[in-house]
């Protein structure tokens, strides 16, 4: 604004330069024109100013008043961020542990697999080493016969053993059972126990605490009785002390008459 006015001076200036020859009323008219021109084109600029600083005011008293609103919608993405990325966090940790949990069947399919094929290389007298690919390969190629290691005596033997087996396993559960049973049994009955040992304690509780209200109000009333019997003794005391002044009194006015 203050460069606009020194321009507008200066072609005031340059303008009252040029009309010095013209007579003195035309050059006073002109000037106080020209000098009338110019503060109105201040003045209307000042109010151009005045409305360009008030429109980027409440322009900015918007800004000011939104930034709030956009700090809370901030504040909720970063929320809403932080739950996502603990979630992520969650899942690759369920993710590595299922990995983990992976890798170790894989390891013991890989071992289970190594055996199968050891047992039917030593069978074919044959101990050439493959790839996991290819002992897979091999043992889901072979026929039925393959995998038949033992003959009918044999079977017969482990079958025996494995059904001794089974029977001897079904009875330690058997007997876990019966144990599991009775430790349940006891387990409730220290429970019963217990549960009647805090209802006895609970009752006991109420009861003690029934005596000793019951021993407050007494001793307030033996207070109270005590308070009671100890005032009308004082007041007794104070009559019979009140009387023996008076006749003591009465007594010395009747000595002084007599000597008087």
């Amino acid at each position: 604004m203050e460069n606009r006015n020194s321009n507008w001076l200066n072609i005031f200036m340059a303008d009252a330069e040029n009309d010095k020859w013209l007579p003195e009323d035309v050059v006073s008219n002109v000037e106080a024109e020209k000098q009338l021109q110019f503060f109105q084109r201040c003045v209307a600029a000042a109010f151009a100013e005045r409305d360009n600083a008030i429109l980027e005011a409440e322009k900015a008293k918007e800004k000011v008043e939104l930034m709030p609103q956009e700090l809370n919608k901030s504040q909720i993405r970063v929320e809403e961020l932080t739950n996502d990325l603990l979630e992520e966090k969650e899942l690759t940790k369920s993710i590595r542990i299922d990995l983990e949990k992976y890798e170790k069947q894989n390891e013991a399919f890989k071992e289970v697999i190594d055996k199968f094929y050891h047992i039917r290389q030593c069978s074919l007298s044959s101990f050439t080493d493959a790839s996991l690919e290819e002992k897979c390969e091999c043992l889901m190629h072979d026929s039925d016969e393959m995998w038949r290691f033992q003959n009918d005596e044999d079977t017969s033997t482990s079958n025996y053993i494995i059904q001794n087996s089974l029977e001897a396993e079904i009875d330690n559960l058997r007997e876990g059972v019966v144990n599991l049973q009775n430790k349940l049994q006891v387990g409730m009955e220290i429970e019963t126990h217990l549960k009647k040992r805090v209802h006895n304690l609970k009752k006991k509780e109420i009861l003690a605490a029934k005596n000793i209200k019951e021993r407050i109000l007494a001793l307030q009333h033996n207070h109270s009785q005590y308070k009671i019997n100890i005032t009308d003794l004082l007041g007794e005391g104070y009559s019979e002390l009140k009387s023996l002044n008076d006749a003591v009194l009465e007594k010395m006015r009747q000595l002084e008459t007599m000597y008087l």
